[in-house]
């Protein structure tokens, strides 16, 4: 073989070699792929969520109102919950031999104002205002009554 013969194989053998490597380089980035990931969410409960007054909801009388104040007791819980919203339900517990009825008393709508409780924790924060209405009928039945709010926490 000549000299000129191995130079000409030489490039030959090289443009082949570059030409190959552009190739594969060229199939490795123009690549697909594909693939899937799965995981299970938390088991969330946010029933085992209380709401815990922290103010006195002492003094109301035909007409006022008192504040209400408290914050979300999740210890029961192993996941940190958010809440949406609370709502409460009126009882009354009249004195002995007296009548009051818990259409006297109303909730205002309740504001979370701090809807986040880490798990097993209290935190939170939630306000309302319980009023009693100043009626046109006598209210006496009401004097000295227990009135007790039953919370839902959604």
């Amino acid at each position: 073989m000549s000299k000129k013969s191995k130079k000409r194989l030489a490039v030959v053998v090289s443009v082949v070699g570059v030409l190959a490597i552009g190739v594969v380089a060229y199939a490795y980035w123009s690549a697909g792929g594909g693939g899937s990931a799965s995981g299970q969410t938390a088991n969330g409960n946010a029933s085992q969520v209380n709401a815990v007054t922290s103010s006195n909801l002492d003094g109301l009388y035909p007409g006022g109102s008192v504040p209400i104040t408290g914050n979300f007791d999740n210890s029961g819980n192993g996941n940190s919950v958010h809440v949406n919203g609370l709502t409460a339900s009126i009882s009354v517990t009249p004195t002995a031999g007296n009548t009051c009825a818990a259409s006297n008393y109303s909730v205002s709508p309740f504001s979370v104002t701090s809807p986040d409780v880490a798990a097993n924790s209290q935190g939170g924060a939630f306000t309302g205002t319980l009023s009693m209405a100043d009626l046109a009928t006598n209210q006496d039945g009401c004097k000295g009554a227990t009135v007790t709010l039953t919370y839902t926490v959604s």
